[in-house]
């Protein structure tokens, strides 16, 4: 099965490793500190990206627009590269990986942000139609 000793017991190691992990988690999942615990770093971390993301998002502004009022209104737009995950919903990430995916996006109000969007998608079908 195994190539050689070496690939067995680096099988073996991450084999017992994820095995007992599975089975400290299972141990220590219903302690209600522990929980707690993580909820409350979960939470802290929570509200410090969603306020660096804020702040980022007011200082930049639209791009289009220039509008930088409110922060509900801004969104990130990604223009560069492939998205990895969406800004809003992955706010547990590293501040390092959060910054590789803002470095992708420019920030653009709701609007400026539709109406781009929309000329893309009209733009796409433009050439399977002909407009009269």
């Amino acid at each position: 099965m195994f190539k050689s000793k070496e690939d067995k017991r680096e099988y073996e190691r991450k084999y017992r490793k994820t095995a007992h992990h599975r089975a400290w988690r299972k141990r220590h999942r219903r302690l209600p500190h522990i929980k707690s615990t993580t909820n409350k770093w979960s939470a802290a971390k929570r509200a410090k990206t969603r306020t660096w993301l804020r702040e980022l998002k007011l200082s930049l502004g639209c791009i289009d627009c220039g509008f930088n009022k409110h922060h509900v209104a801004l969104d990130f737009d990604h223009v560069k590269g492939n998205k990895l995950f969406s800004l809003a919903l992955n706010q547990l990430a590293s501040q390092h990986t959060l910054q590789k995916e803002v470095d992708k996006c420019v920030v653009r109000c709701a609007n400026c942000h539709r109406i781009k969007t929309w000329k893309e998608k009209h733009n796409e079908w433009a050439s399977y139609y002909t407009w009269s």
